[in-house]
């Protein structure tokens, strides 16, 4: 599986993790568990936008092969 498609695998499970906490809290007029679910329910939902343009620490970097020859000319001696 694509690292891509777990990372929405899990942020869907935490989004549907978030439901009951906003449901409980409006039911019971409890703010406390209304915002930790709005918290956690937006976690989810920015994982996406994160996704489309990753932060520069998260983006990956291309690997060097061994085998290429170095573009330098006295490396390729």
């Amino acid at each position: 599986m694509n690292p891509t498609n777990r990372i929405q695998a899990v942020a869907t499970l935490v989004t549907v993790a978030a439901l009951p906490f906003l449901y409980i809290g409006g039911r019971t007029d409890t703010a406390a568990l209304t915002a930790i679910g709005m918290a956690v329910f937006a976690l989810g939902m920015l994982v996406c936008p994160v996704l489309q343009h990753p932060p520069r620490i998260l983006r990956r970097r291309p690997h060097r092969t061994a085998a290429a020859p170095s573009q330098h000319p006295a490396r390729n001696r």
